[in-house]
């Protein structure tokens, strides 16, 4: 994996975001696919505030892992106060709930 010094695309951040869930999991898949089910059930649920949940975080800090996944890919360091990373963040997490995070 080449490490860039311009942020990461949303599809390049999920896949990385998920292949570091992946590596946390090895050997407990089973994590993986309750986090897609119960983020299957959230995604439909009647309140609108829950379909913006993500299970992930009832099994680890899953920040720490989007963390991870951003530093793998960029020589950019993270900065709290910037819109652009935590817009391009949220994209990618969104979509990898969507997608799954079992592969």
């Amino acid at each position: 994996m080449t490490r860039t010094t311009t942020f990461p695309s949303i599809d390049q951040l999920s896949d990385e975001f998920r292949a570091v869930m992946q590596r946390w999991f090895s050997g407990s898949e089973l994590h993986l696919k309750r986090i897609d089910s119960q983020n299957a059930k959230l995604r439909v649920h009647p309140n609108p505030l829950y379909r913006s949940c993500c299970a992930s975080g009832d099994y680890c800090d899953s920040n720490m892992a989007m963390v991870e996944a951003w530093e793998n890919l960029v020589d950019i360091e993270l900065d709290p106060g910037s819109q652009e990373q935590a817009d391009i963040m949220n994209a990618a997490w969104d979509k990898t709930k969507t997608e799954g995070f079992a592969g």
